[in-house]
Formats: C-alpha cells, structure tokens, sequence
C-alpha cells in the first residue's frame, strides 16, 4: 500500500507540473484583435486618389497619392491630424525614411512646390525638399538604402545607385517594382523581366528576382521563368533570421500568386485567389500580405490577412465589397499602415484608401535593459533587471474592453483597452518564476484610490489589486506580479500605455529539479514495488 502511494504521488506530482507547463502555455499564446484595432481617427482624410506609398519615422506616418487630375500630394499623420508637406505634378510612388529622418519620395513627377529641380526622386530634410540629381528619367517604383549610406532608386529604368553626387546604373534591365536589403547586405531586386523570342521576334515578359552580393545580379529561381507575362510586385525576406525571399505578384504558373523560395525551388504558400501586391514582415516573426484577393488559405479574408508562421488570421471584415485593392504596406513598431484603393466601414463612419491597424510587437530579449514596444504612438517599456531564461517578449494591445468582464463582479473595470503581455523561453515555453511592478501612465483621467490594476487569471477570474497611484505623474502601480497575463485598469476610461519595471526572470533550474525528483520518486517505487512483489512469490 506504502509502495502505491509513493508511486502515485511521484506520478501526480509529474503530471501536475507537466499540465501546468500546457495550461500556461494556452493561457499565455496571444490571442489576434478583430476589428476593433482599426483606427478609426486616421481615415478622416477623404482620400480620392490611390496611395502608394507609404513610410513611418519615429513621429509621423507619411503617404503619397497617386493616379487622380491634378496636383498629388505627400502628407504626414501626427497621430490626430493630417498635414500636406508638399504637392508634385505627377506620382508619388516610393516613400523611404532613412536613419538620420531624411524622406525620400520617388514616383514619376518633375517638380515639388518648393522644388522645381526635383525631378523624379526628392529628399525632405523635415524643412525643404532638394535635388538628388538628374540622372533618373523613367518611373521610381522602389526605394532602399543600406547601413553604408547607398541609396537604391529601382524602376522600369532597371537599379541605379546614388553615390552623394550622380546616379550609378547598377547594370539590370528589369522593370524593378521592389527592393530589399539582406543583413549580410545582399541587395534583392523584384519586378519583371523580358526578353525576345528567337522564333516569333515577339517580346515575351516574365516575373523576376534578382540578388547582387559584391559581384553581378543572379537569378533566384528559374521557374519563374516559364510563368507567362505576369510581375513580382512585393517582396520580403521572410520567414525572419532565415531571410528567404518570398514574394507577391499576379504570377499564374507553377505558382500563383504567393511562393517562397524553400530548398532551391519556388513553393506556393497561402493559396490567394487573387494577385497579391504588398507583403510587411512583423517583429514576432509574422508576414501581413495584401492585394486583390478576397480568399487565402481557403477561407475568406478579403484584401488583406496575417499568417503569424503557423495559421492565418483576417484583420477584421472591414473593407467594403466595392474596395479594389490593398497596394501598399508598411509595418513599424506594432503599427501596420495599410494603402491603396478600398473603402472601410465603422459604424456609420467610411474611410478611403489609407488605415492603421495596430498589431503585435516583439522583441528578443538579450541582455539586461530597457526594451520598447509599440514605439511609434503609445510606447510600452520594459525594464528588465535579470533576464534569467527570457528570451522573448510579445505584446498584443486590445481596442476594446476585455471580453471576459463581468460586470457584475468587477464593477467600473470596462475601460476600453487592455494587454496581452507573453513571455517566453530559450525553448518557446511561457516564462515562469518572473517578479516585476506594472506601472500603466495614465492618458485622460487622473489616477485616484479607485484605481486598480487587474490581472486576468482565467475563467472569468480577476486579480483586482489595490495600487499605488502619483496624481502627478499620472501614474497607477502594482507590485510583486509573479505570471504575464492580460492587464487592464479598474477605471471607467483607461490609459494608453505600459511601463513594466524591474523584471526578474529566475531560472528553471529549480523547478526542474522538482520535475527531476518526481521522476526519480516514481522509479524507485517501481523498483521497490517490484523488489517486494517477487520477494513474495518467492
């Protein structure tokens, strides 16, 4: 009898802690916004005119119209308006924002109000916009620049290079639609390539991906070869540390539409029914893809969806029936600008052809500091005092008050904005042992005695607490959380932003002994029991 219960206990104790391991981790697995996490501020611009392009810096969001009669414009969003920084005569196609905060716009245009040499590309110091030469004549349909300062105009002109002075050609004839930068600083160019056919004397076009690494452009693939007059128009380096081109485009055969390059051939991924025109990779390793379809990976998710590396989410059903296409997209800190030609409905609200969504953001915890998420509008801090084995952070924002409130157990706790804060180990496990103070900055009220932040523990359970407040700083402040969660504040209006101070992640070092020791506890009563059982028949 002693033998079971040692053996049972050894078992239990085993199997607790590995359910407990598998609770947490559907507990803490971030859950994807819907609708709500559209902003619904940013569309009160009545656009008529296509946006292409679009760019972020550390304070605005900039934009660049397109096809429409007259002047086009380029303008900023401040986060509560909007402002026109100039006007050109033709496209704005490509927008870039370098390190030093520079602008650059390229398109097909000849002059800018303030610039009448600013042909075809400009540069906006965040005062006046000047000149970068003369030396492009055809359409800018992309723009990057890498960590040694080089900008990269590409078009239907092929690459060229500014080198401080002149304009280099970098020796492509592609029509190049985008280009990306790889951290080993590999250069890729996407668009579409030509060439003449020996028997027909016809020009016969294809899709193209190029790369140039210090040496001549290569071709990534060359099944793309034999797939009919079709375009790349986006391209990522995804999935992230991997770095594999995967791209968008209106390409018919033998992929369609979305491929990545996997083991030295071209895989269709995601199986849009339509073209696709605009890919963003995210900070926690997911790609928001965009264009003309209506359906991926077999379900309905109309111009726009998010594969977060294992399944795909929509982004909430907002765009009307008679929306065209989303053309561009550019993510930034947990914001993901969205362009082209769309209509959205709120409500009775409608807005055109611009967006913002606010998504997740992460980052990868190396060291001891101060690590910054959604750091564009409203920044989450994180102060990390003993890393341990976190090795990430994943923070997900919600617009909306948290589905499981009751308000009849929780009272004034529907605020109208709470967060998922995950935490995660070397082996992608959730971060246990953690000890950390949440501060939530206060935006429209002033904290009070009434404040409290509430910690979510599932099955409609709230952790309520009683917290410190600074009127003055406008701060409210809960000590000794031990689990990341969901957090809300117990208020009526909440506040927009998260500091979390002084984390210490211990390692599992002892909890694995635990586990260690169970397992032991229960080999021994097997042995023992075993010992016993054949001394008796003996």
């Amino acid at each position: 009898m002693r033998t079971r219960i040692v053996l049972a206990v050894g078992l239990a104790f085993g199997l607790c802690w590995f359910l407990s391991d598998v609770l947490q981790a559907q507990a803490n697995e971030l859950v994807f916004p819907g609708v709500e996490n559209w902003d619904a501020s940013i569309g009160s611009i009545n656009l008529t005119r296509t946006v292409h392009s679009l760019a972020f810096d550390h304070q605005y969001l900039y934009l660049g119209e397109g096809f429409g009669t007259g002047d086009r414009h380029i303008r900023r969003w401040d986060g509560s308006q909007w402002k026109t920084i100039d006007k050109t005569d033709g496209q704005v196609l490509a927008l870039l924002v370098d390190r030093n905060g520079n602008l650059y716009a390229g398109g097909y245009f000849t002059r800018t109000d303030t610039c009448n040499l600013c042909k075809r590309i400009a540069r906006w110091d965040g005062f006046s916009w000047s000149a970068l030469g003369n030396g492009i004549t055809g359409e800018v349909l992309s723009l990057a620049k890498d960590s040694q300062g080089n900008l990269y105009a590409g078009g239907d002109f092929g690459v060229k290079r500014w080198n401080g002075t002149t304009w280099e050609d970098e020796n492509i004839t592609d029509t190049v639609y985008d280009l990306a930068l790889a951290p080993n600083g590999a250069l890729f160019a996407a668009g579409r390539g030509s060439y003449v056919d020996e028997d027909s004397g016809d020009l016969i076009e294809f899709p193209s991906l190029k790369v140039k690494n210090s040496g001549s452009w290569q071709d990534v693939g060359q099944a793309f070869t034999h797939s009919g007059p079709n375009t790349i128009f986006s391209l990522a380096l995804y999935p992230p540390n991997i770095f594999t081109p995967t791209v968008g485009g209106d390409f018919g055969a033998p992929t369609f539409y979305l491929a990545s390059w996997v083991g030295n051939e071209w895989q269709s991924f995601g199986t849009p029914d339509g073209p696709v025109l605009a890919l963003a990779e995210d900070t926690c390793g997911g790609l928001y893809v965009g264009g003309m379809f209506r359906r991926i990976d077999n379900s309905s998710k109309p111009f726009l969806a998010y594969f977060d590396s294992q399944r795909w989410h929509s982004l909430g059903y907002s765009f009307t029936t008679n929306s065209e296409k989303v053309e561009v997209l550019r993510f930034r800190h947990g914001y993901l600008a969205v362009g082209g030609v769309f209509t959205q409905t709120f409500g009775s609200q409608k807005h055109r052809n611009i967006a913002l969504w606010t998504g997740r953001d992460c980052a990868q915890i190396t060291s001891s500091g101060t690590y910054t998420f959604y750091n564009w509008r409203e920044p989450v801090t994180i102060q990390i005092s003993n890393p341990g084995n976190l090795a990430e952070i994943r923070v997900q924002r919600f617009n909306k008050s948290h589905p499981e409130i009751d308000r009849g157990r929780t009272p004034n706790l529907d605020n109208g904005v709470y967060w998922q804060i995950e935490g995660t180990t070397t082996d992608g496990q959730p971060i246990r042992d953690l000890a950390y103070t949440l501060t939530l900055p206060s935006v429209g009220f002033i904290p009070d005695e009434k404040d409290k932040i509430c910690h979510y523990l599932g099955n409609s359970n709230w952790d309520c607490a009683a917290s410190g407040f600074d009127a003055a700083k406008k701060t409210i402040t809960r000590s000794g959380l031990t689990s990341f969660s969901d957090f809300t504040v117990g208020n009526d209006v909440g506040p927009t932003s998260v500091s979390i101070k002084s984390i210490r992640a211990e390692s599992r070092e002892t909890s694995f002994s635990i586990v260690l020791l169970s397992i032991i506890l229960a080999a021994i009563s097997i042995v023992y029991y075993h010992r016993v059982k054949a001394s008796r028949e003996t």
